[in-house]
């Protein structure tokens, strides 16, 4: 008898215990499945902060092809956001366009089925206005995996090609004529008798352009835009009246806020990518292609100084995003 008591205990006990467990995963309606993937967390390395006038603006893209037009590709808009450097190879904060920080950088209850989007792309927006499609030039875009686990990742990278990119400048005042103050010149061209470009540059994607920029005793001044080799840039601001400009990029520091720049040690040269419209004039932008730190001494034409690439020089955005649930952000 105490050993069939014992066992009806257990039988009883056994059945609680299901009915608990059943309980804790069914609401009636069968399992509690996990939310969707509607949550996405931002890793970008350094990127520019705007000034007030922009914003980050995500997109998600559903359908194939690789065109940027409304005509190409249906497009959602999913969050707009400010992105605050944090030093050299750390993750930026990740803002309302507000200036209120996101908590871990995630951005969740997203409107979106991912397992619907082929691609994520940044750009580059006005803060006023609500496009309906991307407007203003692609900064960073990523594939949106096939099949999802608890955590994808997807890598974050620039539509511009930089590989291949390189060149020289020349030290010269070609639009004045005076002999004696070519250190107040850059020319980015090979001084022969026939000048040819000194520079490599790829074609740009639309929406960014070149400019070169000078860098002495404190102050950036840009020497211009420019999309070609060979041709003119946008402007020649500080240069002389007396002889027209070279057809190359390039600028004569005769005539600047402070006066002739003399060029020398401790002085810079440098390029970017410039977004179309900028978004900050007088300063360089984040994306850095190529530049050089001057050196005694200083040889004026007909030498020409090589630009650097490389880690040291370049600075090419970048990052991730991973694809999460809200509920585990």
């Amino acid at each position: 008898m105490l050993r069939t008591n014992t066992i009806r205990i257990l039988a009883v006990c056994l059945s609680l215990f299901l009915v608990v467990l059943a309980s804790c995963g069914d609401d009636g309606n069968g399992p509690v499945e996990p939310g969707p993937f509607n949550a996405i967390k931002l890793n970008i390395f350094e990127p520019d902060p705007l000034n007030a006038g922009y914003l980050y603006h995500m997109w998600a893209m559903t359908s194939s092809g690789g065109a940027l037009s409304a005509e190409a590709a249906a497009w959602s808009s999913v969050a707009t956001f400010r992105a605050i450097p944090q030093g050299s190879e750390q993750t930026a904060d990740i803002q309302t366009p507000g200036g209120a920080q996101i908590a871990n950088n995630t951005l969740i209850d997203l409107d979106v089925n991912w397992e619907e989007v082929d691609s994520i792309y940044i750009t580059i927006e006005p803060s006023t206005g609500s496009p309906a499609s991307p407007q203003g030039p692609v900064y960073l875009v990523a594939a949106v995996p096939d099949s999802f686990e608890l955590q994808t990742i997807g890598g974050l990278v620039t539509q511009a090609e930089v590989t291949g990119v390189g060149g020289s400048f020349t030290l010269a005042t070609p639009t004045d004529n005076n002999p004696d103050n070519d250190t107040s010149g850059i020319w980015f061209l090979l001084p022969f008798q026939q000048p040819a470009p000194s520079l490599s540059v790829n074609e740009l994607p639309s929406g960014w352009e070149y400019e070169s920029w000078a860098w002495h005793e404190g102050t950036w001044l840009s020497m211009g835009t420019f999309t070609e080799a060979q041709g003119p840039d946008s402007d020649n601001p500080y240069s002389a009246q007396d002889n027209p400009a070279p057809e190359f990029p390039g600028e004569d520091f005769l005539n600047t806020p402070t006066g002739e720049w003399v060029f020398g040690p401790g002085d810079s040269v440098m390029i970017t990518l410039e977004p179309i419209p900028d978004t900050e004039s007088d300063t360089p932008f984040g994306f850095r292609i190529m530049g050089v730190g001057l050196s005694a001494p200083l040889v004026p034409t007909p030498s020409s100084t090589t630009l650097e690439t490389g880690d040291d020089i370049q600075y090419i955005p970048g990052g991730n995003v991973v694809f999460m649930r809200s509920d585990n952000p």
